[in-house]
């Protein structure tokens, strides 16, 4: 994912709410951030493919950490709207076009 709210070799360190498994990508970890009401942000550990959803927007502090991305929730998801609406406006024009 070229998401420029993606810290690569950053993590979001503390503010732990809640460890997921097995999860590996970093929209995969995003998904369940969105799912959780009190998560702020998220560090994907991609070598163990597991997600931390995190309870502060940086965790409680920044660490520097090679195979760990992290991303706030907030930035994340307004930079993954535009995507979403391009898609969907693409997908309607394609079925305007073939009348379906």
């Amino acid at each position: 994912l070229g998401n420029r709210c993606v810290k690569r070799g950053i993590d979001f360190a503390g503010a732990n709410n809640k460890k997921i498994p097995k999860v590996p990508t970093m929209d995969g970890c995003m998904k369940y951030c969105n799912e959780e009401q009190r998560c702020k942000s998220v560090a994907h550990d991609v070598p163990i493919r597991t997600c931390w959803i995190k309870t502060g927007e940086r965790g409680a502090r920044v660490n520097i950490k090679a195979g760990v991305d992290s991303a706030s929730k907030s930035c994340y998801q307004k930079k993954a709207l535009p995507r979403a609406r391009i898609y969907n406006n693409t997908i309607t024009r394609i079925l305007n076009i073939f009348k379906v």
